[in-house]
């Protein structure tokens, strides 16, 4: 590097080294309702959804169907706490192994919150191979959801691909 550029680098570092101190990080406070509907939501998902999903999967099992029930779950940086951010069961009917949706989503129920309206949505996929549909969604208050509700989204979705598997 030539003489004269280096002398100017050095200077333009040196002049800017007291300049920069890192940045704070911003100071972020969470809204304490939706702090409150995070941890209804997580006792929810504990005591109403995936009991109800664990349940309608031993019953799909029984019955020579696969499926899988799974909670979506992250860990909150700030507090080191749990979060279940969704609860999902993929039903694989009988006749339509998991190889045969490489490709696509299989038919599924799947629990999650929407933190900003402080609702809970269930969404659910009814789609096999070579009948595709547009997936719905329901939406309930956190208090109005019970193990049936869930039971009757389950059902639901039973109805639809069982009828035409």
């Amino acid at each position: 590097m030539a003489d004269d550029i280096r002398k100017k680098m050095v200077a333009l570092l040196s002049a800017h080294k007291g300049k920069t101190a890192a940045p704070s990080a911003p100071v972020h406070k969470e809204d304490p309702a939706m702090l409150t509907f995070r941890q209804e939501f997580r006792a929810f998902c504990k005591d109403v959804v995936m009991p109800a999903l664990s349940d309608a999967e031993r019953l799909l099992k029984q019955h020579g169907h696969d499926c899988e029930v799974e909670e979506e779950t992250a860990i909150e940086v700030a507090t080191g706490e749990k979060l279940v951010l969704s609860a999902r069961m993929r039903i694989f009917p009988s006749g339509f192994g998991r190889g045969y949706f490489q490709k696509s989503e299989p038919p599924y129920i799947w629990v999650r919150p929407d933190e900003a309206r402080q609702l809970v949505r269930v969404l659910t996929g009814t789609s096999l191979p070579g009948k595709d549909r547009p997936p719905t969604s329901n939406e309930y208050s956190l208090q109005d959801v019970t193990k049936e509700t869930i039971e009757m989204e389950v059902l639901s979705v039973l109805q639809v691909i069982l009828g035409e598997a």
